[in-house]
């Protein structure tokens, strides 16, 4: 089992990764702009998960059986302040992760972690926040 941790150098990634090692599993971690203060897995890389190319680079060379998305902007009210980057960041980094794996004919099992804002009516929800987790979900859902 090759365990890739999108989202290694965050707060719960760092959990996760540390969890995972105590099993003896093999983890894979990426971190974007915050490398992890300690070697959390034994093998780390920097990804910037809106580079399509970059993505598919580091699915081709990890090859995972398993992922655990954790990459976005986590922060409902910070949604409001950045709306762009926060739908960028939520939605278009699970479209990359998903295409990597269909170009590379990947058929890992992904774990996207998401949050309670997703629920409610479409389009209705009471920030940017919200409505990116709901359209990343429905990605994930039909793959």
């Amino acid at each position: 089992m090759k365990i890739l941790v999108a989202g290694a150098s965050g707060f719960v990634g760092n959990h996760l990764v540390n969890f995972l090692k105590t099993k003896g599993v093999q983890v894979t971690g990426t971190y974007w702009r915050h490398r992890p203060d300690r070697n959390l897995a034994a093998q780390d890389f920097p990804c910037n998960f809106l580079d399509r190319k970059a993505v598919i680079r580091l699915f081709r060379k990890v090859k995972p059986t398993h992922v655990v998305h954790l990459i976005g902007q986590s922060s409902p009210s910070l949604s409001w302040q950045i709306p762009y980057e926060t739908i960028q960041g939520n939605v278009f980094t699970t479209i990359n992760l998903l295409d990597a794996c269909r170009v590379l004919n990947l058929k890992p099992k992904i774990l996207h972690i998401s949050s309670a804002h997703v629920y409610g009516k479409p389009f209705l929800k009471k920030n940017c926040f919200g409505n990116g987790s709901s359209e990343t979900n429905g990605s994930v859902r039909h793959v």
